[in-house]
């Protein structure tokens, strides 16, 4: 809608309208990441969800519907059943996307900035799924700045360029999401914007480039110049949930590590403990030394978090923590 409107007035925008469609349109997106030779999963046609096709499926899959964001609409699809009741459900919505789902390795969220049609890699970061979720996702964890091997950052920053160039973003920010494994990598979503939630202030207190600042200074016909200098420290921001019930209070505990701490739902919310995303109930942010200090510091916090129901009993739901803080 923003590039619409620019484009019609006259006003500044990071993008086309054209180039915005394939920003926001998931079978746009995937036909943009095959044309500029940015790898990404196996994608399926129509007519092989169905009929003697579907049998060359390689299950697991995951369906997308094509307009979504903040993982709506996404599912994991075991079997042939799955897929049925995928398409009953998701078809009426809207129109879907089947694709190849990449079991294991590490999925990594990537922020970029473009000026004069360079992009620069900003920052990696790591996400970690809530775990036993068997069809839906939902983030659990981030962290960041996440290192990895020189020959996967270099493939990153190519990545990032051709982005820059199948999206029409030469100036401004934008971000992708990747699975990596076994030194390989496959894209699997991009953002033409700056990433969501408070990533703009992550970016900045980890690198020293602020892309919100620049992003302002692009739509005022400026060339903000893009200089990274990796500040000390290990960052973790992680979202807290609830098993079933109604969480009255959330309590948080002061520690000097935490450096922001939010509620996402307000007292009285009825948890269905389900650990999906629409469910999550506060967030907090901390840093430390490195990652293994890091997640020392975490474990002490999480010790201290409580969701009492109106009976007192904590509703916190301590466990899914444990794998990802091992």
């Amino acid at each position: 809608v923003l590039a619409q409107v620019s484009e019609r007035y006259g006003l500044p925008c990071t993008q086309s309208y054209a180039d915005a469609l394939k920003a926001t349109n998931k079978a746009l997106m995937k036909a943009a990441f095959r044309e500029h030779q940015i790898p990404t999963a196996r994608q399926f046609a129509p007519e092989e969800y169905t009929g003697p096709e579907r049998a060359q499926l390689p299950f697991p899959l995951i369906g997308k519907l094509l307009v979504g964001y903040g993982a709506r609409g996404v599912r994991r699809l075991a079997d042939g059943p799955a897929l049925d009741a995928y398409l009953a459900e998701y078809r009426p919505q809207g129109e879907v996307l089947v694709e190849a789902f990449i079991e294991g390795g590490a999925e990594l969220s990537v922020d970029c900035f473009a000026v004069d049609g360079r992009a620069t890699v900003l920052l990696v970061s790591r996400l970690h799924q809530v775990p036993g979720l068997s069809q839906q996702f939902s983030n659990l964890l981030v962290e960041f700045p996440y290192a990895v091997p020189s020959a996967v950052q270099e493939e990153l920053q190519r990545i990032a360029q051709r982005m820059s160039v199948a999206f029409g973003i030469a100036n401004g920010p934008f971000f992708f999401q990747a699975k990596q494994k076994d030194g390989a990598l496959h894209v699997i979503e991009m953002g033409a914007r700056i990433a969501g939630g408070r990533k703009f202030s992550a970016v900045k207190a980890t690198t020293g480039f602020d892309p919100l600042e620049a992003q302002l200074d692009v739509l005022e016909g400026g060339a903000p110049e893009v200089q990274v200098v990796p500040a000390p420290g290990y960052h973790l921001t992680v979202m807290l949930f609830a098993k079933q019930g109604q969480v009255e209070q959330v309590h948080v505990p002061a520690h000097p590590a935490v450096h922001s701490s939010f509620q996402v739902k307000a007292a009285g919310y009825r948890s269905k403990g389900t650990g999906t995303g629409d469910e999550r109930v506060a967030v907090f942010s901390l840093i430390g030394r490195d990652r293994d200090h890091a997640v020392a510091l975490c474990r002490e916090v999480l010790g201290g978090v409580r969701m009492p129901d109106p009976q007192g009993n904590d509703l916190f739901w301590h466990e899914l923590y444990t794998e990802v803080l091992a």
